[in-house]
Order: structure tokens, then sequence, then C-alpha cells
């Protein structure tokens, strides 16, 4: 019994403190709280204001318009684009030819190849391919 009573004598002196901690938080810190509380009333209250002046059923109106203008412009698109892509995958069209045909990607290479050979060696040897005179043949 008087371990109960001395228990509650500590807990009674542990809540006087706690108590006169809590009053001294609260005297210093409600103020400054209560200051900072009417700005930011001010504030929301005029968020509010604004939010309440928004035509929302215009607004998404709008948005599901343009989604389906978006989706009406995809659609037209992948139209028009399904004819370049079936010509570029069949083996009947030009260009379905020239993106397949490994010889002719080969001949084309070495075509490439061979006109550059020859530019360069018509740098190199200009004499050898134009043969040009203002006053006619020299008489050798």
């Amino acid at each position: 019994m008087q371990q109960t009573l001395a228990n509650a004598a500590t807990l009674t002196e542990e809540l006087k403190t706690t108590t006169r901690t809590l009053n001294a938080l609260m005297a210093g810190n409600v103020s400054k709280i209560a200051a900072n509380l009417e700005p930011t009333t001010r504030h929301l209250n005029s968020v509010s204001e604004k939010l309440d002046q928004i035509d929302y059923a215009t607004t998404i109106a709008s948005v599901n318009q343009t989604l389906t203008q978006l989706q009406q412009f995809t659609t037209e698109l992948n139209n028009s684009i399904k004819p370049t892509l079936n010509a570029l995958n069949s083996s009947n069209s030009t260009l379905g030819l020239l993106l397949r045909d490994r010889q002719l990607y080969d001949n084309l290479n070495n075509t490439a190849t061979a006109a550059d050979s020859l530019l360069n060696n018509l740098r190199e040897h200009p004499k050898r391919y134009v043969h040009f005179s203002i006053f006619g043949k020299k008489d050798k």
C-alpha cells in the first residue's frame, strides 16, 4: 500500500512538471500559432474563391474535345502511313526491293566505290581524261 502511495505521489509530481512545461509552451507558442493562422486562413479563402470561379464543366468539355481531335488525327495519320509501310514491307515495290535485295545493295555499293575511285584518279591525273586546247592541236 505504501509503495502504491509512493508511486501515486511520484506520478502526481511528474504530472505537475509536465503540466507546467505544457502551460509554458502554450503561453509562448499559442499566440505565435494564432498569428500565423490568420494569414494562412486568408490565403486559403482566396484560393477557395478562385477555385469557385473555375468553370470545370467547360474545361473538361474542352479537354475531351481536344482528346477526341487528337484521337482522330492519330487515326488519320495511321491510315496515311499504312500504304507506305505496306510498300516498305512488300517485295513487289521498288522501296521494298531496295530494302531487301542484298545483291542490289552490293551492286550499288560496288558502283559507289568504283565511282569514288574514278573521281580520285581523275583528280590525281586530269590530263589522262581531259585534253583541252584553245589554239588547236600541237604538232609533234
